[in-house]
């Protein structure tokens, strides 16, 4: 209930106050309520409008979804010092109805506040209630000038987890999930009885996230050796508050602080009564949106099928699809988030993947179980991918990603233990029933989804495990479909770039974990120094965005492309023709070559179509092995531009994708033939192996 005291808001007179009462009822047992006060300050009526919806939204911000209809009539008139965001998003005499959940937590994300305005909405806490330790480590989280710092700590406290825990009585039980964090976080807890016969409890945990395990270490140090009854008055929100938690960080962290506590408390409160710990079953995230089930209950009927659910509207028709062939499917989402990564810290980049998968799960009766992959995703694919761009190459992760991780590390996790595993991939598997022959990946009908170029590296036994239901249709009959089953991603847009960087650069990635390694910027043809380069990792070859810094002194010269690189002498070759880097891509060598179908082929020399990068662009070309038919060189019929070393070159007969290799080094980036003939020049070559 929301009201006003000495405030006229219908004619935009001044008011010599304006005061808003809050009352929030909450639905706690005793059904108590508690009324605050913002505090009065002269402010205009304009003021007054935005204040009482600031009221309003941070009283039901808190609260969760589906906690009722509530609506309220305000003015806001155009004024700079508590406009909207958008500038061209102001209102008169406007009516706004809210609902307390998604509409009103998307209203709060635009509006900006009067600088006059001070309020605070939070319940009043006696923070000197907090134990001594636990005070000190949020008081010392405080101080953080801005969501990364805390998080920053946080890391730095939960990396002293471990060795805290080994100087301290680590006796706890079986550990337990948490549920309501997406995170893997485990606990446990150990009791005994001191000298007056109170009950002292030791904490402990772990969890797959740093980040979430800078959240157990607060609770393990801070709440460790004290009584059972000290840990269980513990409020989570005087946590919260004490460390400024909540304008540090996202809803998603501080709901995965207050789960944790919670789970210490029951299992103290279970000690207390002297009963066994209840089950705590695999619980796949914050809002638990279908059926949960015990971890270790997967598979065991031959028509389970595991599903890969995003939270795009590609894996969530392919969901339907299952179900409606009359599979019992049971979708997992993958979290191989790098957010532990600094550019990351504060940020939860999978909360709205999660909030959808979990709404479709839900819709269609799907139960939906969260796996960490991420330590698995980082030595399968973010190695790899750092390794290669250190060497200079440009690495593909996504096609890593599908081979080591979605068909790898997951199926020897879980998917052998369902019949099939099935994605949203644009791409259809053709299986033998019989068994005799091998299953075969054929491309879409769509050639600009088709997504066979990032299952090229596939191993056969992997392939025939593997399910993709929406292969047979074009992205716009799957948005079709999406509409007819009326799924809650039906109007999400499709993702774009590296998929776990999110909004992250790739270059301020790399940056990050390899810094910078300036070198001199030469001339591919006179051999002139150009300039100066940050570090190899930072081009690739054929590019000419970026280059401004490097080229600074001859961009009247320009354009300029990326030509080659020298890694031995960590020179970058730039060029203003475009012909030579486009003249050697007639042919390029391959290696690590993955055949399919699980069998070396016959012949040393093989027409195909060769794709060089997703999309509808494919050559025909000569492909030459050797080496044990594992590598070759690949002659095109026509020419490719702005390829380079590291790449990945999917290989047809026809529709099939029969594999796929790495470009490679060797013999790639020279000047061409027919230029070293006409000008008798020596070719400059890079880019080797050493």
């Amino acid at each position: 209930t929301i009201e006003t005291e000495g405030a006229e808001l219908d004619g935009g007179r001044r008011s010599d106050e304006a005061c808003a009462m809050v009352t929030r009822s909450s639905c706690e047992e005793d059904m108590k309520s508690s009324t605050q006060r913002v505090r009065r300050e002269p402010v205009s009526c304009r003021a007054a409008s935005a204040l009482l919806a600031l009221a309003f939204l941070c009283l039901c911000s808190g609260e969760t979804a589906g906690a009722g209809l509530a609506s309220m009539c305000f003015n806001l008139q155009p004024c700079a010092n508590h406009a909207l965001q958008r500038r061209d998003f102001l209102c008169r005499h406007q009516c706004v109805h809210f609902s307390a959940g998604r509409q009103l937590r998307s209203f709060a994300t635009r509006c900006r506040l009067p600088p006059v305005v001070k309020c605070s909405m939070e319940q009043s806490s006696d923070l000197s209630s907090l134990p001594p330790e636990l005070q000190r480590l949020c008081s010392w989280l405080a101080e953080s000038r801005n969501d990364k710092e805390a998080a920053i700590k946080l890391v730095q406290l939960g990396d002293s987890l471990e060795l805290y825990m080994g100087k301290s009585e680590r006796r706890g039980g079986e550990k337990v999930r948490v549920p309501g964090c997406i995170s893997n976080v485990r606990v446990s807890v150990a009791s005994k009885e001191d000298e007056s016969g109170s009950l002292r409890v030791s904490l402990d945990g772990d969890a797959d996230a740093r980040v979430a395990r800078g959240m157990l270490a607060l609770l393990v140090k801070g709440l460790g050796g004290l009584t059972a009854q000290e840990v269980l008055s513990t409020r989570s929100d005087d946590i919260i508050q004490a460390a400024n938690l909540k304008s540090l960080l996202p809803t998603g962290r501080n709901d995965g602080l207050r789960s944790m506590l919670a789970t210490f408390q029951t299992l103290i409160e279970n000690e207390l009564k002297g009963r066994k710990k209840e089950t705590v079953v695999q619980d796949a995230g914050a809002h638990a949106p279908a059926e949960a089930r015990q971890v270790w209950a997967w598979g065991g009927r031959s028509e389970e099928v595991a599903v890969l659910l995003s939270g795009g509207v590609d894996s969530s028709v392919a969901l339907e699809l299952v179900r409606r062939q009359g599979f019992k499917p049971r979708a997992f989402y993958l979290r191989i988030w790098l957010e532990d990564e600094l550019a990351h810290l504060g940020e939860c980049p999978w909360e709205e993947d999660w909030s959808y998968a979990s709404s479709v799960a839900e819709q269609l009766k799907v139960p939906l179980e969260s796996i960490s992959l991420q330590e698995e995703y980082w030595e399968q694919v973010v190695e790899y991918l750092i390794r290669e761009a250190k060497m200079g190459r440009t690495p593909n992760p996504d096609i890593m990603c599908n081979s080591r991780i979605k068909f790898g590390m997951f199926e020897e996790y879980v998917g052998k233990h369902f019949s099939r595993v099935a994605s949203g991939h644009y791409a259809v598997s053709c299986h033998d029933d019989v068994g005799t022959r091998p299953s075969r990946l054929m491309m879409s009908p769509d050639k600009v989804k088709d997504q066979t170029y990032f299952l090229c590296n596939l191993r056969q036994d992997q392939l025939k495990h593997a399910l993709f239901p929406i292969g047979g249709y074009t992205k716009e009959k799957v948005r079709e479909l999406a509409r007819e089953f009326n799924l809650p991603t039906q109007r999400r847009k499709d993702s774009q770039g590296i998929c776990f960087l999110g909004k992250l650069k790739f270059e301020d990635f790399v940056g990050h974990h390899l810094g910078e390694d300036p070198g001199p910027v030469i001339d591919f043809h006179t051999g002139r120094e150009l300039g100066e380069h940050r570090g190899l990792w930072f081009y690739t070859i054929g590019q000419r965005k970026g280059l401004g810094s490097a080229t600074r002194k001859v961009t009247h010269l320009g354009p300029w492309f990326v030509a080659g690189k020298d890694r031995e002498r960590n020179m970058l070759y730039v060029s203003n023709q475009y012909d030579v880097i486009e003249g050697p891509r007639r042919s390029f060598d391959v290696e690590q070559i993955n055949w399919m179908a699980g069998s070396l082929p016959e012949d040393d020399a093989l027409r195909l179509r060769i794709k060089t990068r997703h999309g509808p662009n494919i050559h025909d070309g000569l492909l030459t092995l050797s080496q044990g038919k594992l590598s070759g060189r690949v002659s095109l019929d026509g020419r490719d531009s702005g390829l380079a070393p590291g790449q990945w070159a999917a290989l047809y007969d026809g529709e099939e994708c029969i594999g796929g290799g790495m470009i490679a080094d060797s013999t790639f980036l020279t000047k061409p033939e027919e230029e070293e003939e006409e000008n008798g020049e020596l070719a400059v070559a890079f880019g080797e192996d050493k």
